[in-house]
């Protein structure tokens, strides 16, 4: 989850589940500090991303963020089809 902390300041906080109880005993301890190491690889990935869209938001022609600039009856639909209404 990303929670913006200011302008320019964004803090990830990373939670993994694991499904079955066992996976938290002793006997996991490695396999769930790999899989996390894992997802830190992965997570670094976001960085630039998150970064890129800071800077653009705090751009003079920043306008709050429109996703599309018109909406087509074919975003209508599959935006109604993709909620089930």
């Amino acid at each position: 989850m990303l929670v913006p902390t200011g302008q320019k300041t964004t803090v990830e906080r990373i939670a993994l589940y694991y499904a079955i109880q066992q996976m938290l005993t002793e006997d996991y301890a490695f396999m769930r500090e790999k899989n996390a190491t894992m997802w830190k690889e992965v997570f670094i990935e976001d960085i630039g991303v998150v970064e890129g869209m800071q800077a653009g938001r705090m751009a003079p022609s920043y306008d709050g963020g429109n996703f599309l600039q018109s909406w087509t009856i074919q975003h209508i639909i599959f935006i109604n089809g993709w909620r089930g209404v």
